[in-house]
């Protein structure tokens, strides 16, 4: 459906929460979930428990964002080639792996390992989103990449941001909130 007929009087529009939207908004709820759940005690359990210091701190916690950066021009080539959704669920894969490494790390490369692996997860997981949101009107309709995407980020990236210190402070995120109160390792 063009967006000329879809503003056509009497055209039917397609459903905003279709299957794609609802599936797509739990995986990036998810995503941005964790992510907020961990980067707040980041610093502290690297500075606590790992015994770094102000480089290896500032190293372990930006090697996220220089992993996700550096790849994200790839990721973009390879899912052009190779479709979007293998790359979502690789991203996605990625992510709870880096995450579930996040509870066995012991020592600072470890840590930065496991915060590389997080921002390659971050990579692959929000290019491929990006262009499979935004571009395809077949699948979610028309108006998707106005009122769509907007949706999508308000609720899972604002609500993730807002709900991640909550839950360790309620301690529903154990593991992480055992290292924000004084930095003692488990």
């Amino acid at each position: 459906m063009t967006r000329e007929a879809a503003r056509s009087p009497g055209v039917a529009r397609p459903p905003l929460f279709s299957r794609a939207f609802v599936l797509l908004w739990i995986a990036a709820f998810g995503f941005f979930t964790a992510g907020n759940t961990v980067l707040p005690v980041s610093s502290r359990f690297a500075a606590g428990p790992l015994g770094a210091d102000s480089a290896g701190v500032g190293i372990a916690i930006g090697v996220f964002s220089v992993a996700a950066l550096a790849l994200r021009p790839v990721v973009g080539w390879a899912s052009d080639r190779f479709g979007r959704r293998p790359l979502l669920i690789l991203g996605g894969s990625l992510t709870v792996a880096a995450l579930v490494l996040h509870l066995f790390v012991t020592t600072l490369p470890m840590f930065i390992v496991a915060r590389a692996i997080f921002g390659v997860g971050d990579a692959f997981f929000f290019v491929s989103a990006v262009p499979y949101l935004s571009l395809d009107e077949s699948r979610f309709g028309p108006y998707w990449p106005s009122r769509g995407w907007l949706l999508l980020h308000i609720t899972t990236g604002m609500i993730a941001l807002f709900t991640g210190p909550i839950q360790i402070w309620l301690g529903l995120s154990d593991r992480s909130a055992r290292y924000s109160d004084s930095g003692d390792s488990v």
